[in-house]
């Protein structure tokens, strides 16, 4: 009886390990092939789960190795064990004492010992992985400002918060997510020349959707479960279909807080047309970490409602074979005491019992066969896949918007209906408000503002309409002089300011009404400042004096807003935008000056 695990054993579970590993890769093939294309995240854990378990069983096989009981199976002949087995049904059992290997002990040290190097060598690879990104990160440099307000803003909107540090850096092909506990996006800094800014927010909500799955960490443990199991095939599979499943499952999200599923694809096929030659042996999560082009085609496809190519009813029949088989290998085992560790070796005898051999081809057979993507063909000309091609008719001459210079709008360039990812087919698109910020794409334009952006537009002052000119007249009159420091001054009875009202006052005074501040007193005349308006007026005596108060009524053409009145001089804030302060500066029959404190916004009488 042995107490400590023997590497002369290594050759039994590594024979295990062969068939447990295939058995694991049909049931994710079975699984896969159920599970909907749209639902990227249960396939990515179905791939993850498929690996833990593969690792999981054979490091059971190794914990029991280790505690194996040396059991004595006697079996006198391999018909004595046959009869035992089911009808239809023909199995040999080939008895081995428990602990003893299948392989010789040569060539069990040899397995174990080329194990042990190939599972070194791609620890190794890990860790230089890991070395190269800590390099790559320590010479990233800021995002230029553009990109960088940009990228803040959307970890604002999804986060409330900046937990992700956004860079750029020299020699790489795509944007990278590194690190877990302190997480750090990478974009290629030749990249980001020429990068529409809409493309620029698609790829960042999918960086930024890798460190919302936590997907940098579990990348870790799947390298380092790739490391150890490096000799399977199976392992290599299923580790690729995590890899796919994990991208489409960020694609899936980026596109939903996108908004748009076309968008987003337009930006991966941006990217793989102008991918460099990437950095070599990085551990890291890249944008085009899978096939860009099967990603795009999966997007087209649940964009378009199409059918994918996989029927869920072939994975029902895979899965219910394996079962059928399990079970059959399970009523095929001796009920008369042999332990576990006695090898089964199955063949069989007759056409029914070909169940598990005949399943086994069928899968390999799936699992071996190419997928053929056969693009659309329309008028005998092929459809691109990455974009559709527009044709536009003018002037009697065919072009394409997208890479001539003839314009198809008189208001702005087709350039900047391609960054906006506007429809050139819509006649009406100047007039058009796509965000509904209550602006259209002419105003946009000229404001520099991005069209498709709520948060971004004109400021709402363009919007108001001067819509009346009043003005209210207060009467004053420089009555007399009392004594030298007193003047006495009346106002007339008036419907905005009152009944009349006579002041004594002084030089510095202010009147009851807090209208009027006496500057300066002589017999001829008083030298007085109309507070609202802050200008001295002359009153000469005994002469009446109208001093007009001129008001603007406005109206927010924008929402539900209502008329409100404004006295020149008089500041203001828009409920739309009820951070900016705006004043009234001049009003007349003809138009208002309206400033912000940095520019000045003219509006005509529109009664």
């Amino acid at each position: 009886m042995k107490s400590d695990w023997n590497w002369q054993l290594f050759g039994n579970v590594f024979l295990d390990s062969l068939w447990q590993g295939l058995l694991v890769a049909l049931l994710l093939k079975a699984l896969l092939m159920i599970i909907p294309e749209r639902r990227g995240d249960v396939r990515y854990l179905a791939a993850f789960a498929a690996l833990i378990a593969f690792a999981a069983w054979v490091g059971l096989g190794v914990i029991e190795t280790e505690l194996l009981i040396p059991t004595q199976v006697a079996v006198s002949s391999p018909s004595e064990v046959g009869a035992s087995t089911s009808a239809g049904i023909a199995t040999l059992l080939i008895p081995r004492e428990s602990g003893s290997s299948l392989l010789s002990p040569s060539l069990n040290q040899f397995l174990f010992l080329l194990w042990i190097a190939g599972m070194l060598v791609s620890l190794l690879r890990i860790a230089r992985g890991l070395l190269n990104t800590s390099h790559i990160v320590r010479k990233s440099v800021s995002l230029p400002s553009a990109k960088l307000n940009r990228s803040r803003n959307i970890q604002f909107e999804l986060f409330g918060k900046f937990p992700v540090q956004i860079l750029c850096a020299k020699g790489l092909a795509s944007p990278i997510q590194v690190g877990w506990l302190r997480p750090t996006v990478i974009f290629p800094t030749a990249m980001l020349t020429g990068m529409p800014p809409s493309h620029f927010d698609a790829i960042l909500l999918h960086e930024l959707a890798h460190f919302r799955r936590g997907d940098y960490f579990f990348h870790l443990i799947q390298s380092i479960l790739e490391a150890v199991l490096f000799f399977h095939p199976a392992v290599w599979w299923i580790s690729a279909q995590i890899d796919t499943e994990r991208e489409r499952a960020c694609d899936d999200r980026a596109a939903k807080w996108l908004g748009s599923r076309h968008s987003y694809a337009s930006a991966l096929g941006w990217i793989e047309q102008t991918r460099i030659e990437s950095t070599p042996g990085m551990l890291s999560l890249r944008a085009d970490g899978t096939s860009v082009v099967d990603r795009v085609r999966r997007l087209a496809r649940l964009h378009y409602s199409i059918p994918p190519t996989s029927q869920p009813w072939k994975g029902w029949l895979l899965l219910s074979s394996l079962s059928v088989a399990a079970a059959a290998s399970s009523l095929a085992r001796p009920a008369n005491g042999i332990h576990r560790e006695t090898s089964c070796y199955f063949h069989a005898t007759s056409s029914e019992g070909c169940v598990s051999t005949t399943v086994v081809n069928i899968s390999r057979n799936l699992l071996e066969r190419p997928v053929i993507w056969k693009d659309i063909v329309v008028n005998s000309k092929s459809v691109p896949l990455l974009r559709s091609v527009i044709l536009l008719e003018k002037d009697g001459q065919i072009f394409d918007p997208q890479s001539v210079d003839t314009p198809v709008f008189n208001e702005f360039p087709n350039q900047w209906v391609i960054e906006h990812d506007l429809d050139f087919l819509d006649s009406s698109l100047p007039l058009k408000d796509k965000d509904n910020d209550g602006f259209n794409n002419l105003e946009e334009y000229d404001s520099k503002t991005d069209p498709t952006k709520p948060d971004s537009h004109p400021p709402y002052v363009q919007k108001v309409n001067y819509t009346a000119h009043k003005v209210w007249n207060y009467p004053i009159t420089y009555a007399a002089l009392p004594s030298d420091k007193k003047c006495q001054l009346n106002r007339a009875a008036s419907q905005k300011f009152g009944p009349r009202d006579s002041s004594f006052l002084r030089a510095g005074d202010i009147s009851e009404d807090g209208k009027l501040r006496i500057l300066s007193i002589s017999p001829q005349e008083v030298v007085a400042e109309f507070i609202p308006l802050k200008k001295e007026f002359v009153l000469p005596k005994k002469t009446p004096v109208l001093i007009p108060i001129r008001f603007a009524e406005l109206h927010l053409t924008v929402g539900n807003s209502e008329k409100f009145t404004v006295r020149v001089g008089e500041t203001f804030r828009l409920p739309e935008e009820p951070e900016v302060e705006y004043l009234l500066k001049s009003a007349d029959e003809n138009e208002c000056v309206i400033t912000d404190g940095e520019a000045e916004h003219r509006k005509t009488s529109q009664p």
